[in-house]
C-alpha cells in the first residue's frame, strides 16, 4: 500500500466589511466550497510512493523525504534528490530557527 501525498489549497472569501484579520485556523467538520484538492503521487509528479516527512522553508519550497530520496516541491514540480547526489532514504526533516533543512 503506498501514501498518497495530499495538498490542499484552501482559500478563503473576505467580505469588505473584514477588518482583514483572518483566523488561520480550520475547522474539520465545516463544508469548504472554496477548497482545492490536488492528489500528488508516483503516477502523476511525485517521483515517489511514500512520503516521510514533509516541511516548507522560508523561500516557499515544500520539502519531501522519502526512501528514495529528498524531493523538493516549488510548487510546479517535483525534483528528486536522489542517491546518485549524496541524499538517500529520508525519515526525519527539520528546518531551524535558521532556515537550514536538516
Amino acid at each position: 500500500m503506498s501514501l498518497i501525498l495530499v495538498l490542499l489549497l484552501m482559500t478563503q472569501m473576505v467580505s469588505a466589511a473584514d477588518t482583514g484579520a483572518v483566523d488561520p485556523v480550520v475547522d474539520p467538520v465545516k463544508n469548504y466550497d472554496n477548497c482545492t484538492a490536488v492528489v500528488y503521487d508516483n503516477t502523476n509528479g511525485l517521483p515517489a510512493a511514500e512520503a516521510n516527512d514533509i516541511v516548507q522553508t522560508s523561500e516557499g519550497f515544500i520539502w519531501i523525504g522519502c526512501y528514495a530520496g529528498l524531493v523538493r516541491y516549488d510548487g510546479n514540480t517535483f525534483e528528486r534528490l536522489d542517491s546518485t547526489q549524496g541524499v538517500n532514504s529520508i525519515s526525519c526533516l527539520y528546518v531551524d530557527t535558521q532556515d537550514r533543512l536538516w
